[in-house]
């Protein structure tokens, strides 16, 4: 009976936090024991991805993974529910598959970054939001642009559909909708976690209960008793914090794969704001007099993400050195100095991480600074003598990629 009514408790909640669009938050107690086992993550419009760059994605996907650990290793888990929802506008069958998509993206994030828990404690809800939900708001937010119209339309007996396109014909530019989109609607497109924790909930009802006072003793002649030894207290358990998770990716610079240039990269993440990226370019290999690119090189570079290190933007300080035979369709062949000159370069960079699946992604990145070599520039002929050696200084593009990328882990 009580685990029958501490499920229908949290369904209850969960339907409040829909409603009421409250932001949730995780806090962990100073002992260790969570205080609220509850986390709000929001999705883009018409998106089903996890964005840990939207809104505040990221402390909320850290709190939950963190709280997910602690909660199994100290109390114990019940079940997980996850509860998604859509914004009213849109297609009603469109909509319908987007929950669920977003219940299962939420499923997998946590099913790839906590191997070790259980699936079967995951379970999935999904509920598409109609305009009735959108009427509590507009009444509560008197800042709506021509509330009482808006009111009117909510309040009308017509479908979800003709709502939205007279919303969106109301005032100038759509500002109306716009309104409504920015402060409303898109804090609806979202998924509440709730961890349920039985042990949790049983020490909190004892907590509750008041003791039960013992019944006064009689009275009787003092007799010298033996003092019973000490019960010895159990050890609090407690749980090291898990640390940000790391990732390893390898990846591969697509333009110079067409220009027949082999090369392989490898980044690790060493937490959500830092990484280190370092692309090896090997190429042993001649396509005909005229045109060969060997050579060998590495520019390793140290990133820092604006949101996280497994997408989106980030800028990086690199330095490089590499050995190279150049000949490109051109009367002469250019080698470093003796060929063991090696040129060098360093500089700063920037670029974006699209995730493609939950493996794949395209990177884009460009860097400019400084770069040195001293070459020697021979005739492109068989045994060709050496004509110069020269001497290069430039400030310039020092790094320019199309990664395909593949996360291991």
């Amino acid at each position: 009976m009580k685990v029958m009514i501490k499920k229908v408790f949290l369904l209850a909640m969960l339907s409040v936090f829909l409603q009421n669009n409250l932001d949730s938050q995780t806090v962990v107690s100073g002992d260790g024991g969570p205080e609220s086992l509850n986390f709000m993550v929001h999705f883009r419009f018409a998106k089903t991805n996890i964005d840990t760059t939207f809104l505040d994605n990221a402390q909320q996907f850290r709190s939950m993974l963190r709280n997910i650990m602690r909660a199994k290793e100290v109390y114990g888990i019940d079940s997980i529910t996850i509860l998604t929802t859509s914004s009213p506008e849109g297609n009603a069958d469109f909509n319908r598959k987007l929950i669920v998509g977003r219940a299962n993206s939420i499923r997998d994030y946590i099913v790839d970054n906590l191997p070790q828990l259980p699936q079967n404690v995951l379970y999935i809800k999904s509920e598409a939001m109609l305009w009735d939900a959108v009427r509590e708001k507009v009444e509560a937010d008197t800042g709506v642009p021509m509330r009482s119209e808006v009111l009117k339309i909510l309040d009308s007996g017509a479908g979800e559909s003709t709502k939205e396109a007279r919303l969106k014909g109301l005032g100038t530019n759509s500002d109306v909708f716009n309104y409504i989109a920015v402060n409303m609607l898109r804090y609806m497109r979202k998924a509440v976690v709730v961890i349920n924790c039985p042990e949790l909930a049983k020490e909190e009802a004892e907590h509750e209960q008041p003791p039960t006072p013992a019944p006064e003793p009689e009275p009787t002649p003092p007799v010298a008793q033996e003092q019973p030894a000490p019960v010895p207290q159990p050890a609090q358990s407690t749980v090291t914090e898990e640390k940000c998770r790391s990732c390893l990716r390898i990846k591969t610079n697509a333009p110079l794969l067409l220009m027949t240039v082999l090369n392989l990269g490898a980044e690790i993440c060493f937490n959500d704001k830092i990484s280190l990226d370092f692309p090896l370019i090997y190429n042993p290999f001649v396509v005909s007099r005229q045109y060969k690119v060997k050579g060998v090189a590495v520019q390793p570079e140290l990133r820092y993400w604006l949101g996280n290190s497994t997408h989106g933007h980030f800028f990086g300080l690199h330095g490089g050195v590499g050995w190279y035979n150049l000949a490109i369709n051109s009367d002469y062949r250019y080698q470093d100095k003796g060929g063991n000159t090696p040129m060098w370069n360093f500089g700063v960079s920037y670029g974006y991480l699209f995730s493609l699946t939950k493996r794949l992604g395209l990177e884009l990145t460009i860097g400019a600074g400084y770069n040195h070599t001293t070459y020697d520039m021979f005739f492109n002929i068989p045994n060709g003598a050496l004509y110069d050696t020269r001497k290069l200084d430039s400030f310039g593009i020092t790094r320019a990629g199309i990664n395909l990328t593949y996360n291991i882990w």
